[in-house]
């Protein structure tokens, strides 16, 4: 398997003082080679919140079957861009099943992460990227999941080179359930969101005290019905709706193009929420995404379908229990087959923007914490403008943003977040913040925002 590419000069320091980071302010100096120059995105307006891309959905919308033909089409954009695969393996439903079988066959090894769900129904399609499909589910009849299938054509033995260590490593010295949902009647759960079932639910799978993002997939399995013919996949946790930029999206169409996609409490929730995730994989699995992005960040809920795109932010869910506020549910993911991506576009650091301007092979290329960084930059950009990074820009020219170009940040953001998400950028990994002292940060904005006397968002 693949090592991940972590040396003793590229870790963060784990050990290291939150508030050091802080101090480290990226040097913008003219004539400094480290500078990072915040310049425009091209577009046709002015505004930092315009996005072509946004256009084009408003203009096209009716041309389209249905909303999960258009989200995919205009998801193409954004999909992840695939390292390079084993030309010697050769794909064959039966080489897939042989090896699938061995994986069963060693549960001291995998612990119980590759087994037969039998009582797996898999259902209508709901999502698509470049290297899978995604399709909602249920176990046992009662059970809704998502299934993450891997396109015709992937061998089962070339995908196991891409799961991360840490992820199975996991399931060797954990053992997870099938979590039973807590159920109501969709009736009751529409009517009202301040329902105390639904309350303890979320809080429970999404307070940043429990948060455990690898027991989003329950395991691995071959399907073995006509359609997909024994085709990998991985059992999951069902996500509402589809994912973070979905949600962008369909703020950006509501609002016209013209404004940002959350209010300023909601942006910070969710970066904050995100940086705990990213804390996880770092620090608990030794696990590098390397494609963070919004459309990697899924959406949680127990009952999918029920809530309205546009009114996502005012479900009220506790955090702490001397308060509640309306926050947005979210989880990261794809990691599980992080090692067989080399990201996405622009959201990449610039490190690896100049190997693969290099030419490196995408099996050596490099990759570290302090990448997955600035990645997390462009994932704040993209929560707080609903722009792509650079998005009408050639995604083969790179030289602009090794020469420090920097996507446009809007001029009243408060300036905590303003400076962490600038640092995130910066050209030299090692000035880059390290996760922890993030999390910590924007804490402080986000407790900054609320009204001590009514413990509510302003």
């Amino acid at each position: 398997m693949e090592e991940l590419f972590v040396t003793a000069h590229e870790s963060p320091n784990l050990s290291e003082d939150p508030q050091s980071s802080a101090s480290r302010e990226p040097s913008l100096e003219h004539g400094d080679s480290r500078k990072t120059n915040i310049l425009p995105s091209p577009s046709s307006s002015s505004s930092v919140y315009y996005s072509a891309r946004t256009e084009s959905m408003i203009e096209n919308k009716s041309k389209f079957s249905s909303e999960l033909e258009m989200s995919i089409e205009y998801s193409k954009v954004h999909w992840s861009e695939l390292a390079e695969t084993d030309e010697d393996e050769e794909y064959s439903p039966e080489a897939n099943l042989m090896h699938f079988e061995r994986l069963k066959a060693h549960p001291r090894i995998w612990g119980e992460f590759f087994r037969d769900f039998d009582s797996l129904v898999v259902g209508e399609k709901i999502g698509e990227g470049a290297q899978a499909e995604i399709y909602a589910a249920t176990l046992s009849g009662l059970y809704e999941c998502a299934v993450k299938v891997f396109k015709e054509g992937y061998a089962l033995r070339g995908l196991q080179q891409q799961w991360p260590e840490g992820m199975l490593k996991s399931y060797k010295e954990k053992i997870f359930f099938i979590p039973k949902p807590t159920r109501m009647p969709k009736k009751e759960f529409s009517t009202t969101y301040s329902n105390p079932k639904f309350i303890m639910n979320i809080n429970n799978l999404y307070s940043t005290n429990t948060r455990q993002i690898l027991q989003c997939i329950y395991g691995g399995t071959l399907l073995k019905e006509e359609r997909f013919k024994n085709r990998f996949a991985f059992v999951m946790k069902r996500q509402w709706g589809g994912d973070l930029r979905n949600l962008i999206d369909a703020r950006m169409l509501k609002n016209h193009n013209q404004g940002p996609p959350f209010p300023p409490h909601n942006a910070s929730q969710l970066m904050s929420d995100i940086a705990w995730d990213i804390k996880e994989l770092h620090q608990e699995f030794g696990i590098i995404h390397r494609d963070l992005k919004a459309s990697n960040v899924l959406l949680p809920h127990p009952d999918a379908g029920s809530v309205d795109l546009f009114d996502y932010n005012l479900c009220p869910t506790p955090s702490f229990s001397s308060c509640s506020y309306p926050v947005i549910p979210v989880v990261l993911a794809d990691y599980e087959c992080s090692l067989g991506v080399v990201g996405t576009a622009f959201w990449r650091a610039p490190e690896i923007l100049q190997q693969l301007k290099d030419k490196v092979p995408s099996s050596k290329m490099k990759f570290s914490y302090e990448a997955d960084i600035y990645s997390f930059g462009m994932l704040c950009y993209e929560i707080i403008t609903g722009c792509i990074p650079f998005e009408n820009h050639s995604t083969i020219d790179y030289d602009f943003v090794l020469n420090g170009a920097r996507p446009e940040l809007p001029h009243d953001v408060e300036p905590c977040v303003k400076n962490v998400i600038t640092e995130c950028w910066h050209l030299d990994p090692f000035q880059r913040p390290h996760i922890s002292d993030i999390i910590h940060r924007l804490g402080n904005v986000s407790r900054s925002t609320m009204s001590p006397r009514e413990n509510v968002w302003i």
